[in-house]
């Protein structure tokens, strides 16, 4: 029974083509995601970030700098296997708790591939501070350096 198994595999892996090489080189990228409110204390966000050019995957989201925005945010977990990925997130705490300025709400890792270097946008949906009152941000996705 275990002979016939064997050939069985045997006969199945002659039939399928080896995997053609690939000269691609992989790189794995992390890019923060950086809110600037002025003064105004940030409760919640959405903002859509895409990439555009080369290979590119989301392989993971982490949340941010302060304490109100530390978990990661929210989005469609099936979205981070593409190149584009809507993320929101929110804060009931007090204005005193919630960040001001520029402050870094969400950090994305990639992995690009290919010869076409790799371009991002983040584009802000909506962001609104205690009360749900609108606020506007400038919004900007930043390359982290590796040291």
């Amino acid at each position: 029974m275990l002979l016939a198994l064997v050939q069985l595999l045997a006969v199945c892996s002659l039939g399928q083509p080896a995997p053609a090489p690939t000269n691609q080189v992989v790189r794995f990228r992390t890019v923060d995601l950086l809110a600037d409110t002025q003064a105004e204390p940030l409760a919640a966000y959405q903002l859509e970030f895409s990439a555009q050019g080369g290979q590119t995957k989301i392989v993971g989201i982490e949340g941010g700098e302060h304490p109100a925005f530390r978990s990661p945010p929210y989005y469609d977990p099936k979205a981070i296997q593409h190149e584009r990925v809507i993320l929101a997130a929110f804060s009931t705490a007090p204005a005193d708790q919630l960040p001001t300025g520029k402050t870094r709400v969400a950090t994305l890792h990639l992995q690009t591939s290919g010869a076409d270097p790799p371009r991002w946008t983040a584009r802000l949906m909506t962001a609104a501070t205690v009360s749900g009152r609108k606020i506007h941000l400038t919004l900007t996705a930043q390359e982290r350096k590796s040291p």
